[in-house]
């Protein structure tokens, strides 16, 4: 019998509620926007855990899209938040906020990296991206190399399974998931472009090359801006009809 994400923090013990959220902040990585979740690092007890919360957004964003995506990467860690590259789920707060166990490391840093260095990082990456994928599921955000961290060791930890999907076993399933996993790929790909380009095999930069030339086609990316500009002047003149 499967075990949900809310019986887990029982077995792990008290999380924080939402009156000891603020107190337990140790380091705010993002404050919210009307379209982006909050998120921040907590001292609660003898651990580090990370809260992502959503309260912050925009109350419309946040009822549309921010509850649904939070309740998609709570269902996505509990698949893959056994493995040891990626946080632990440790429970939900409230409707608003989940809690996931802190993952040490830092993002890499162009110029302050050994070639050997990104070596090593890009072909563990390759292999932890290929267990994600081994259990169904797709990051789709490691071009933000934010979203990898690596330890003093050198070993790299995945994060922030906000854009992640968990596919089914459905015929259009298996075939997305095909697709979707070269996106995976491709970002590590890039990701040792961009910190150890000659580290790339001379096959290894020709199928960069195309890649990059594909993504200058990719016009989506464009639509968040616009989102977050739009909801951002929805909330300036909902400030102006309350002062009136």
């Amino acid at each position: 019998m499967e075990t949900s994400p809310s019986a887990q923090p029982s077995e792990q013990g008290r999380l924080p509620t939402r009156e000891e959220l603020s107190a337990s902040v140790q380091q705010v990585i993002h404050p919210g926007s009307p379209t982006k979740a909050a998120v921040a690092v907590l001292r609660f007890g003898p651990r580090s855990m990370v809260v992502k919360d959503v309260l912050p957004q925009h109350p419309w964003f946040r009822y549309l899209v921010g509850r649904r995506v939070l309740r998609r990467e709570e269902k996505v860690l509990g698949v893959v938040g056994d493995l040891p590259h990626v946080p632990a789920l440790l429970g939900r707060v409230d409707g608003d906020a989940i809690l996931q166990q802190f993952m040490a490391g830092s993002p890499m840093v162009r110029g302050a990296v050994s070639e050997e260095l990104v070596l090593r990082v890009c072909q563990k990456l390759r292999e932890q991206v290929a267990a994600l994928h081994a259990r169904g599921v797709v990051h789709l955000d490691l071009r933000q190399y934010r979203n990898i961290l690596v330890d003093e060791r050198g070993t790299p930890s995945i994060i922030d399974f906000e854009s992640a999907f968990l596919l089914g076993r459905t015929w259009w399933g298996r075939g997305l998931h095909r697709f979707l996993t070269r996106l995976d790929r491709a970002a590590i790909l890039k990701l040792q472009a961009r910190f150890g380009y000659e580290t790339l095999t001379e096959e290894q930069r020709a199928r960069f090359r195309r890649q990059e030339w594909l993504s200058n086609l990719w016009i989506f990316h464009r639509f968040g801006p616009l989102v977050r500009w739009l909801l951002g002047r929805r909330r300036q003149r909902d400030s102006s009809d309350d002062q009136d």
